[in-house]
């Protein structure tokens, strides 16, 4: 049995996957749609902060508290932990576009999210 924590450490380590508190600052910025069903949805991601709007309108705005990145480059699985409104731990699991400012949500596999390109004042 004390071998037991000892395997799973190899394995979490072995098959690609880490635990971060942020999200890479690569990934931040908004992230917007061209599908007609969340034409006014944002999603923003900023290291230990989401945001998003709703189909609904209404906007949410999350604390993160944990980063799981599974997979090889390229293929990478994000799942951000977290603090929803009512206490309880949420995810949001993503892939990052090869290549792309873009990103796919694991629930909306077809929807493409675009990164917003960063505007600077006069």
């Amino acid at each position: 049995m004390r071998r037991l924590p000892a395997l799973v450490a190899a394995i979490v380590v072995l098959g690609g996957c880490a635990v971060e508190t942020a999200l890479p600052e690569q990934l931040d910025g908004s992230y917007t749609t061209s599908d007609g069903r969340y034409a006014d949805c944002y999603l923003e991601l900023s290291g230990t902060r989401l945001a998003y709007r709703t189909a609904a309108g209404s906007v949410e705005n999350h604390r993160i508290t944990k980063v799981r990145r599974e997979g090889a480059p390229g293929t990478v699985l994000y799942t951000v932990v977290y603090v929803a409104d009512d206490g309880r731990e949420t995810e949001l699991a993503f892939r990052v576009l090869p290549g792309s400012d873009s990103l796919t949500l694991r629930n909306l596999p077809g929807v493409t999210w675009s990164r917003v390109p960063r505007t600077h004042g006069p």
